[in-house]
């Protein structure tokens, strides 16, 4: 596969002067991501309780995309944006696949393709792609063997707080409190911009917050009506303010890109301390839409036509094809990307025919479901899966690891709170997204099936946890499951 500058992202970036060169004509990238922050938690999605003036700012001269996917939990979705692959195609360390991805070193990354073709790239923040861990067993996954220039920031979630931050390849800290990181994280954001603003560069700005341990500065602590987890999220839209503020100080703001957006929904298990997913069901981990559909702003200064809302199917893959794409970069002909380039999307009033609007539901290794355009397709599956090593943890709540005893089919064009199960109603709909599914686990693989397409690149047995359900159905674990008549002897273990 090969992706070039087209002539969509000429359009985008015509603005600029026509005396510039061709390595200064190139746009910046800014990815923020915020972790664990549900759909509702941004003004411009709705939230009554927690003020975000400057993100709300930019999706008013901007673009807002409400059916916007990530993936259900912290390091698989960081994986898929990383790679522009669901990370259950993504290559990892001994062919082992993890609950928390431990991304192969040879796995081709977004910084390491914009490298190529003139970028400068900073991952300041959270890495997680390293199996979860809060050290490196492997120098060969640290950010800046991976194709970051620089790195700031803490290799994992902060659960337990944050125990070191790391620059580039050095501990430079440990027992940092939470109340101050965003204020950190947002300082080394800055001088970043302001190394290389004469120069094309992407930032990845990786929030901790909201992730429990919650934390604000005494600026922003006690200020929320949505107590301390909407303090935190109040002083990350004060970072963007002051991000954004430096793009114009600088000059640069209308030829640099900005997506804001979330890892996943909201960890509401966490009671006061997770936020909102409404109106959509489920959350954290769970792939009903409140686990995987997350706020999405995108804005490039006046590049972008303001006040723009897509309800356009689109996720975090989209990224790494859409900035290679406006880069001028071209991607290995051998590399397989899950993810589609969208700059047809952001040059139009936001809807693009060009596009496939489908997405695949994935939790850890296992498919529950599919989306094709307004509809979405639910597997049966018994509660908490023993194949989902986390699912019988107290740490999410039961709704959102709870059996489905038939396939399921919901329009959510009319129905985005997924409670009315219209199957019987659209057979011919229902065999469709199964054909589909039957597709996605040919090629990308499922808890019991090795994709055709999944990358491996070490010696040894490919993906060993397969092995151990191979010979288990669904409907001889639970034997409430109904199967629908599409299931046949080659797809029981569905």
């Amino acid at each position: 596969m090969r992706i070039v500058l087209g002539v969509l992202g000429t359009i985008f970036f015509g603005c600029l002067p026509n005396n510039t060169s061709a390595q200064t004509n190139k746009p910046n990238f800014i990815i923020i991501l915020t972790d664990d922050q549900g759909y509702n938690d941004l003004g411009s999605f709705g939230s009554p309780l927690i003020r975000t003036p400057n993100i709300d700012k930019l999706a008013k001269e901007g673009l807002r995309l409400t059916s916007f996917y990530a993936q259900p939990i912290c390091g698989p979705s960081r994986t898929a944006l990383l790679t522009g692959s669901y990370p259950l195609r993504v290559a990892e360390v001994n062919n082992t696949k993890r609950s928390h991805p431990m991304v192969h070193p040879d796995e081709i990354l977004l910084p390491e393709i914009l490298k190529e073709v003139g970028y400068r790239s900073a991952c300041i923040g959270k890495w997680d792609i390293n199996g979860h861990k809060q050290d490196f067993e492997q120098e060969e996954l640290l950010p800046t063997r991976m194709g970051f220039d620089y790195w700031f920031g803490t290799p994992s979630s902060n659960d337990r707080g944050i125990n070191v931050v790391y620059r580039n390849e050095k501990i430079i800290a440990s027992k940092i409190t939470v109340d101050t990181i965003t204020q950190i994280y947002t300082s080394e954001a800055l001088e970043f911009i302001d190394k290389n603003k004469a120069n094309p560069f992407f930032l990845y700005l990786a929030h901790n917050m909201p992730h429990t341990r919650l934390g604000a500065s005494k600026e922003f602590k006690g200020k929320s009506k949505f107590g301390l987890y909407g303090d935190a999220i109040e002083e990350i839209d004060w970072s963007v303010g002051e991000i954004k503020q430096k793009l114009i100080d600088l000059g640069i703001e209308d030829k640099t890109i900005i997506v804001f957006t979330s890892d996943n929904g909201p960890w509401r298990a966490r009671g006061t301390h997770g936020g909102s997913s409404f109106p959509l069901r489920g959350n954290k981990i769970s792939t009903w839409e409140g686990g995987v559909r997350v706020p999405c702003v995108i804005w490039g200064g006046d590049n972008l036509k303001s006040g723009i809302v897509s309800d356009q199917v689109t996720s975090t893959m989209d990224l790494f094809p859409t900035f290679a794409s406006l880069a001028g970069a071209s991607l290995p002909d051998t590399l397989t990307l899950d993810g589609q380039d969208i700059t047809s999307l952001l040059v139009t009033n936001g809807r693009s025919s060009e596009l496939e609007e489908l997405y695949y539901y994935y939790v850890d290794t296992h498919l529950q479901a599919v989306r094709s355009g307004e509809w979405k397709l639910v597997l049966p599956r018994p509660r908490a899966p023993e194949w989902i090593p986390f699912a019988k943890k107290s740490l999410w709540r039961h709704e959102d690891m709870e059996a489905v005893r038939a396939m399921e089919l919901y329009n959510l064009k009319n129905d985005v709170g997924e409670r009315r199960d219209v199957a019987q109603d659209h057979p011919d709909i229902v065999q469709r997204l199964y054909e589909l599914i039957t597709n996605a686990r040919s090629e990308i693989g499922d808890y019991n099936i090795i994709g055709q397409g999944a990358r491996f690149y070490d010696n040894g047995e490919r993906r060993p946890d397969v092995k151990n359900w191979q010979s288990k159905s669904i409907d001889s674990i639970d034997r409430n499951i109904k199967l629908h008549p599409f299931y046949n002897d080659g797809a029981r273990n569905l």
